[in-house]
């Protein structure tokens, strides 16, 4: 591991680890359930930073989505159709 990419990985992780947690309930598959129950503690652990950090991508790629179907929606209420669009570019 390149050292730039070795501390941005401690600092992800001490950034995690330094995070107040919260215990939500999701569904999953009964054989995943079963499967992460009967793993080691540390490998729980890192299935655990891993969901974390993939759900916080996900919320940040929905917030963007968001604000690009409000802005895509305000555009089109101002009168900004895809023609006008497509003679500005």
């Amino acid at each position: 591991m390149t050292g730039k990419r070795c501390q941005n990985q401690i600092y992800k992780q001490l950034h995690y680890e330094s995070q107040t947690k919260k215990t939500i309930a999701i569904q999953i598959d009964e054989d995943i359930a079963q499967a992460f129950q009967s793993s080691q503690p540390e490998q729980q652990q890192q299935i655990q930073a891993w969901l974390n950090q993939w759900m916080r991508q996900a919320l940040k790629i929905s917030k963007l989505q968001n604000t690009m179907d409000r802005l895509s929606d305000e555009t089109v209420a101002n009168g900004l159709t895809p023609e006008i669009l497509q003679t500005i570019v």
